[in-house]
């Protein structure tokens, strides 16, 4: 990427796990070049240790600084904020483990509906049965769908969220 497509509040992607977004750009002077300040908005590494804090921190949502030519470089993509959100949801799938019972319960979901593309879209809404109860519990704490039961002993219904149906694009071979 050219220096000057570095921009003021654009969000770019080096192709592979980093975005970021560029907070600010001073201008070149005669003895340093341009630099940019920019947040992190998802890496390879989520933590790291702060040895002026003494402790854990997370990189994600934190701020750096580099040269406008080394950020030039980094980056491969300029994305616009609906590109961002969901590649930043696309990754967060990616990363996701389920359970084996979990795995084989999203399986289903994924053969039971596809949206008009033939993938899972979020919001769509799934039945499962009495016994696939606890399954869908675990999704649910995981992000991945909301559940409501319908009766005691009779089963419920999920609802995919974003998450859900970016996991099940990322992990679920296309339902026939």
């Amino acid at each position: 990427m050219k220096k000057t497509e570095v921009v003021n509040g654009g969000r770019y992607h080096d192709g592979k796990v980093g975005v970021r977004e560029v907070v600010s750009i001073t201008a070149a002077s005669a003895l340093n070049p341009a630099r940019v300040t920019y947040r992190i908005l998802a890496a390879k590494v989520e933590q790291e240790y702060s040895y002026t804090e003494k402790k854990i921190v997370p990189t994600i949502g934190s701020t750096s600084s580099c040269d406008i030519g080394s950020f030039a470089q980094w980056a491969k993509t300029k994305l616009s904020e609906t590109e961002c959100q969901q590649l930043l949801v696309d990754l967060a799938a990616k990363k996701l483990r389920l359970a084996p019972g979990e795995k084989a319960f999203m399986a289903s979901v994924a053969k039971e509906y596809s949206g008009a593309d033939g993938q899972p879209q979020a919001g769509c809404t799934v039945s499962f049965s009495f016994n696939e109860t606890r399954q869908a519990r675990g999704v649910e704490k995981k992000g991945i769908a909301t559940v409501s039961v319908c009766r005691a002993g009779s089963g419920g219904e999920i609802t995919l969220t974003a998450l859900g149906a970016s996991w099940i694009r990322a992990h679920c071979a296309a339902p026939v």
